[in-house]
This record gives C-alpha cells, structure tokens and sequence, in this order.
C-alpha cells in the first residue's frame, strides 16, 4: 500500500494486488466529498471474479437512513418491479433481517438518492 497523496482538496489512496490495481481518489468539496473509485484489472485477473465493494465506518449515532428509490422493504433485481419507487426511512435495525444464510441484507434497487443521519438528522448523502 502506498502512502496517501494529499494535494490541495484531494486526497488519493493507490492500492495494488497481483490481480488489480485500485485508486480512490476523495475530493472534499463544501458538502463534504466526492469519491471515485478507479479499478484497473491486470493479466492475472482470474476468470471468476468475486464481488467487490466499500465499506463505510460510521459512528454508532448515525442510524438513520433514508432513500429515494425503492421501498420499504429490500428488493433484488428478481422482484423489484412489485415494488413502489417513493420517499423511504428506516433504522439500520430495521433494515436488519435474521436469515440462516446471511449473504446480502437490507438491498434496495433503482435508489437514486441515499444517505445517513443521527437522531438529529446531521449526517451524509
């Protein structure tokens, strides 16, 4: 892993793998920041590919999401046409489902706007 490169409002992280090459580049902006994620695949990339993501660390208080999209409940793409696109809110508990083989919880398809708050609605998106 590479130093990160701080220059005027940005700030770039490079990562490198025997199977890839990743660079985050975050530049803050007066509503927070705006990321970009670079992922460049070398000539070792195996034929299957598992899924990538990013995780997010926030502080306990921010448990309030809401979105624009679809909703209330989860969606996946095999069923999201029976439900309705609108204005949705929820705890983090709430969007919390017990399965016996937890994989993904919580998704949400076509969300056009997303973000988190604390009780007093301070936070991001």
């Amino acid at each position: 892993m590479e130093e990160p490169i701080f220059k005027d409002n940005t700030v770039t992280v490079r990562r490198k793998s025997p199977f890839y090459q990743l660079e985050y580049i975050y530049k803050y902006n007066e509503n927070g920041f705006d990321l970009t994620v670079d992922f460049t695949p070398t000539d070792n990339l195996p034929a299957f590919l598992p899924k990538l993501g990013l995780t997010l660390k926030l502080p306990d208080s921010m448990d309030k999401l809401y979105w624009f999209g679809r909703g209330p409940e989860e969606c996946y793409r095999d069923r999201c046409s029976g439900i309705k696109i609108g204005k949705y809110s929820a705890s983090a508990d709430e969007l919390w489902n017990t399965y016996l083989m937890p994989q993904e919880n919580g998704n949400h398809c076509d969300v056009y706007l997303a973000g988190v708050c604390n009780k007093d609605g301070i936070g991001i998106g």
